[in-house]
């Protein structure tokens, strides 16, 4: 019965925050998750709802410490490293930070059908610079998700191959591997295509938010604003979070 009184503890503990929070008791909010962590330890659910409505308080260095905490808890908990890496981008860290939360995925995987896919975009940049990422991006070629086995099989191929890749996959399984791929990469012109192809539910949300904050910092707006449109316009199909975890993951996305 324990495992069950601490899970129930946990919900109970983030659906109040969310509450206090959502109604301006924010103050409040961010002590009752600080006490749970006290009694919990490090939960990456409960670090991951601190850390980024520490963030919106302007509280940047608590925010890293509780979500470095949260990316230890659980490697594969993709909203933790997303807001893990914006955060530790903008401030002073030591050697291998960046990387380690990177390698501790690529460990995990296979995840399972309906995350690998999205795992695999945060790995594809360092496929060539990070043995353990490369091996892991190698073992999505046994993924349950089509998407991920074609994502992998393109992030360890040339990209003169990548047109035969696609000769023996359904078509929508190609497009969504490539399009998750060129976001990663920064082959834009190819992304822009893909993204004006598809419909509101395919916009891969995640990708096309880091892609626009890649943009935001090589001051690329006209990029930025244009990737925006395609955010925006799935904002219907957007997976629920708690109000601090989604406006922490769109801060300043329309800037």
């Amino acid at each position: 019965m324990v495992p069950d009184q601490v899970e129930l503890t946990r919900q109970e503990a983030l659906d109040e925050a969310a509450h206090l929070w959502d109604s301006g008791r924010r103050l409040s909010s961010l002590e009752l998750l600080r006490s749970t962590r006290a009694t919990l330890g490090n939960d990456a659910e409960i670090l991951c709802e601190y850390g980024a409505q520490a963030f919106l308080q302007g509280h940047v260095w608590a925010a890293r410490e509780a979500l470095h905490d949260a990316v230890d808890a659980d490697p594969a908990h993709l909203d933790v490293l997303e807001l893990f890496q914006d955060i530790n981008r903008d401030l002073p860290s030591a050697k291998g930070v960046a990387t380690q939360p990177l390698m501790a995925l690529a460990e995990s995987l296979p995840l399972g059908a309906g995350r690998d896919a999205e795992a695999a975009a945060f790995l594809v940049p360092s496929v060539s610079l990070v043995d353990a990422v490369n091996r892991g991006i190698r073992t999505l070629k046994r993924s349950e998700d089509p998407v991920a086995r074609q994502i992998s099989l393109l992030a360890t191929t040339p990209a003169e191959g990548w047109d035969d890749l696609a000769r023996d996959v359904p078509p929508q399984n190609a497009v969504r591997a490539r399009l998750l791929v060129d976001l990663a990469l920064g082959n834009m012109d190819a992304a822009a295509i893909a993204l004006e192809e598809i419909d509101d539910a395919s916009v891969p949300r995640r990708s096309v938010r880091q892609a626009i904050r890649q943009a935001q910092r090589l001051g690329n707006d006209e990029l930025s604003r244009e990737l925006s449109v395609h955010y925006r316009r799935s904002e219907a199909h957007a997976v629920p979070l708690s109000t601090a975890v989604r406006d922490a993951l769109d801060f300043n996305l329309d800037r």
